[in-house]
């Protein structure tokens, strides 16, 4: 199928006009996502702090203590997004389809949390192993290649003697070698692309339309979203990418945003020294990021959004009732 972006692009924004909540669907999502990711940033620098005051043996419990914090808060987090981007895309599906939607919307994903996880655990799976098939062919076609040369030109004195074969700790990596490494390397990289290309981005497409399958039919569990949406995506895959293609802005204008996350580390690269501190620095740059990236999402990611769930609007089944969240439950 092939989707007419600018003809999806117009109703979504139609709709958008006529829907009273989607802002206040938005702001309520954004602000529980970067509100989230502003938390997680400060209880990481006071548990970091916290780990580099507390030494010695009688202060390991606390040590322990702090790094499983660390560890798993960043998780924690990212469940907790989860939920709050399926909530909030189900309240774009609504809109899409010229339904009520309020900020109720934004509680699906922890009400339906066990079927979420499945699936998208699921998709990491299949995902996965897709990465690790896409890995062995790169190497066995680099291996068989005349690109491997120069690899194993630079390999075969480390491989002699008494360094990696007899397993001695003499063997040193300088700098010059791992230099020549990397640079023999790249056309292992070069491949590995292409054929995660090949691999991976097919299933990505084929599994696009899940969350709204999910979002339509709770009852029916991960496996039935993911297997409706392979079904759904026969045929549909260009038309999905020819759609991505006409947002090429937005997905331009998000690399460039989360690079401000990262603007004292490139800033310090191009060998530009602010007058403040590297904590305060990467403080100020985070910050900017969150602004950019709330303005982002406040101007754009409603229309981005109810496009897509238009797009699955043409793609699904035809049914005499439209799927489970064409009922009551977010008017409450």
């Amino acid at each position: 199928m092939t989707f007419q972006s600018r003809q999806l692009k117009q109703t979504a924004s139609e709709n958008l006009l006529k829907a009273k909540n989607q802002r206040e669907i938005l702001l309520l999502y954004a602000a529980g996502v970067l509100g989230l990711s502003c938390l997680n940033l400060v209880i990481q620098a006071l548990v970091s702090n916290g780990i580099s005051q507390t030494g010695g043996l009688i202060h390991m419990g606390n040590r322990s203590f702090l790094s499983a914090v660390s560890t798993f808060l960043p998780v924690l987090c990212s469940i907790i997004n989860l939920c709050l981007g399926f909530g909030y895309l189900g309240g774009m599906l609504r809109v899409s389809r010229g339904q009520y939607a309020s900020r109720n919307a934004l509680r699906t994903g922890f009400e339906r949390f066990w079927p979420l996880v499945r699936m998208k655990l699921l998709q990491g799976l299949v995902y996965l192993g897709a990465g690790i098939g896409a890995s062995y062919l790169s190497a066995v076609i680099f291996l068989l290649s005349p690109f491997s040369a120069g690899f194993e030109e630079q390999l075969a004195p480390l491989m002699s003697g008494s360094s990696l074969l007899t397993g001695s700790t003499d063997l040193v990596l300088d700098d010059a070698t791992l230099s020549a490494l990397s640079t023999a390397a790249i056309p292992l990289l070069l491949i590995f692309l292409v054929v995660a290309l090949a691999f991976v981005v097919p299933l990505l497409y084929r599994y696009r339309m899940a969350d709204f399958v999910l979002l339509d039919h709770p009852e029916y569990g991960a496996m039935y979203a993911l297997r409706e949406s392979r079904k759904m995506m026969r045929g549909s895959r260009f038309g999905l990418f020819r759609l991505d293609l006409s947002f090429w802005w937005y997905y331009l204008l998000s690399v460039l945003v989360s690079a401000l996350a990262y603007g004292d580390v490139l800033l310090a690269a191009a060998g530009v020294s602010l007058p403040i501190s590297d904590t305060a620095a990467s403080f100020l740059f985070y910050l900017l990021y969150l602004a950019a990236d709330f303005a982002l999402l406040y101007c754009f990611y409603n229309k981005l959004n109810v496009t897509y769930a238009l797009a699955y609007n043409q793609v699904k089944p035809k049914e005499e009732t439209g799927g489970a969240v064409l009922g009551n439950i977010f008017q409450m």
